[in-house]
């Protein structure tokens, strides 16, 4: 039973999940509130199941995050530093706090950029931050090439290796269809708990 509803969002994805993947990651990557890595881990687990090529997988959502915060990146070099100087004082960005930011970003921007990748609300702020800050465009696009592809083929590998273990859990029939709702409410979960922390923070 729950092979065949495994198969068919399996196949699913793998005949037509490319423009949702593009489309979820870019938007993710440019800003929205969108469930990227949640998504990475379903295709991943649907192309473990299927056996199926990784790579155009890994291409698309690769190019999604890359283009997306680049977009981000463009916005904000062009409208950036015009938001800061009217509703910075309101959140505490004065002149020095944006030159200390600068410097840091000068120093260790192309770090910052890869490894926000795999950090929430960086992930999202990522292009948007670099772009406001004036980090140079092919600093950044490296660093953000970069980071997409290691977020990306970290999330695609993993969870297509974890497809193994389903099959196998399928197999206990019961057994298996119980740690496929557990392992769903689970991500649920964690999900949910990093929301809320972060609308607290």
């Amino acid at each position: 039973m729950a092979s065949t509803y495994v198969g068919d969002f399996a196949n699913f994805v793998i005949a037509h999940g490319a423009p949702v993947i593009f489309l979820v990651i870019a938007l993710e990557s440019l800003g929205a509130p969108l469930p990227g890595e949640t998504l990475l881990v379903a295709v991943g687990t649907a192309a473990g199941i299927r056996n199926a090529d990784l790579l155009p997988l890994f291409l698309v959502a690769w190019a999604g995050a890359f283009l997306g915060d680049n977009a981000g990146y463009a916005l904000g070099r062009w409208f950036g530093q015009k938001a800061i100087r009217k509703f910075g004082a309101h959140i505490g960005l004065n002149e020095a706090r944006m030159a200390g930011f600068e410097a840091t970003f000068a120093r260790y921007g192309v770090f910052i950029v890869a490894a926000a990748r795999f950090i929430v609300p960086l992930r999202q702020l990522n292009g948007l931050i670099a772009g406001s800050l004036h980090m140079p465009w092919l600093r950044f696009a490296i660093a953000n090439a970069i980071g997409a592809a290691l977020w990306v083929g970290v999330w695609l590998f993993l969870s297509s290796r974890f497809s193994n273990l389903l099959a196998h859990l399928d197999k206990l029939h019961g057994v298996g269809i119980a740690a496929l709702v557990l392992g769903a409410l689970a991500i649920c979960t964690y999900g949910v708990v990093r929301y809320r922390r972060h609308k607290r923070g």
